[in-house]
């Protein structure tokens, strides 16, 4: 039988959460509340036989703002699947290029993430480019302790307030949406949508303003989870406590990933929480970063024993968040010219995974 790709149909909807259900372990209802939160900028694509074997979900979230703050109008292809008895026949590449194809011949982005490190390579031959990467920070509890302690070391630096010690402020998801832009002026980004903000912020997450000694230093978007396994790069130590920062962005003056991590430590210390995992934009690399040399124990000489507590403690690596296919090769060279121009390389923020 000839395979279709087509427009969701109603009466095919409990096939197509079925499926979701058998990728991604969600159940109807996360399918329902996305579809209700997104209203009409959702269109779902289904691809079979004589049953639904492939599914692709695509939405409008925002826009790519480049460094000198115009606008690039983006689609987002979102839980891409297909059945396990129908893998290896192309249905996945087929309906990834249909939804790529529909977003550029409206002259806009087509944008997706990577749900797992090795699936950049096989969006890459579709005219995906892996050009939003994302530092990504485990801490245990020593690091924890010994980068607040710096923080508040760097703080007395600064003009006291009334204030003492980290305050998380909660914000609207809209104010929330308008202090993001701020901090990211003058860098390539993906401006989130309000809809996607309100989204984001109908469950756990919570965003919040961060303040140090009352100094506004960074904003973050938080929320706890309680996990019985180490991820890589730590050593397991039973059911813990996570704090799970899915941004943290430091404002520009005291923008470094060395900030980010003494403000996610302080946060994860305000949850009381003995795990951080964080997710900060990457810096377009200064020389010593570029050449590995930064800060590593090995480039170094010997370390006391407190830095090597913190590096023993602490697991770093930069990964690809998004992946985006242009419209054309102008703009294409539009958004690389403007990324060398950034002092952030190109950053997403929000890969709802």
């Amino acid at each position: 039988m000839t395979q279709m790709i087509q427009e969701l149909r109603p009466e095919e909807y409990p096939e197509f959460c079925a499926l979701w259900k058998k990728a991604f372990g969600d159940g109807p209802e996360v399918v329902d509340e996305l579809f209700q939160a997104l209203g009409d900028s959702v269109a779902a694509y289904v691809m079979g036989f004589d049953q639904l074997a492939a599914e692709l979900t695509q939405f409008d979230m925002g826009s790519v703002i480049m460094a000198d703050g115009s606008e690039l109008p983006s689609l987002i292809s979102y839980a891409i699947c297909t059945d396990p008895d129908y893998r290896g026949k192309g249905l996945g590449s087929s309906i990834t290029t249909f939804a790529k194809d529909r977003a550029n011949g409206d002259h806009k982005a087509s944008i997706l993430c990577p749900a797992e490190p090795g699936l950049v390579w096989f969006y890459q031959p579709l005219g995906y480019h892996a050009l939003f990467p994302v530092r990504e920070t485990i801490m245990r509890r020593s690091a924890i302790d010994a980068l607040r302690k710096d923080l508040f070391q760097a703080a007395e630096g600064l003009e006291a307030r009334k204030q003492n010690g980290v305050v998380l402020e909660i914000l609207t998801p809209g104010k929330y949406g308008d202090v993001r832009e701020s901090y990211l002026q003058g860098t390539v980004h993906f401006r989130l949508s309000p809809e996607i903000l309100k989204y984001i912020g109908g469950g756990w997450t919570r965003f919040c303003r961060i303040r140090v000694n009352g100094i506004e230093m960074g904003i973050c978007t938080v929320h706890v989870e309680k996990r019985a396994e180490e991820a890589p790069g730590l050593p397991a130590a039973g059911p813990e406590q996570v704090m799970v920062i899915e941004e943290l962005l430091v404002k520009s003056e005291m923008a470094d990933h060395f900030t980010a991590e003494m403000l996610g430590a302080a946060v994860a210390d305000w949850g009381r929480c003995r795990i951080c995992q964080m997710r900060s934009p990457v810096e377009n690399a200064p020389a010593a970063e570029a050449s590995g040399s930064e800060g590593s124990p090995e480039k170094s000489g010997v370390l006391d024993a407190r830095v090597q507590t913190v590096f023993t403690a602490i697991h770093h690596d930069v990964e690809t968040q998004a992946m985006i296919a242009f419209p054309d090769e102008k703009t294409k060279k539009a958004f690389l010219k403007s990324a060398e121009k950034s002092p952030l390389k190109p950053y997403f923020g929000f890969p709802l995974d």
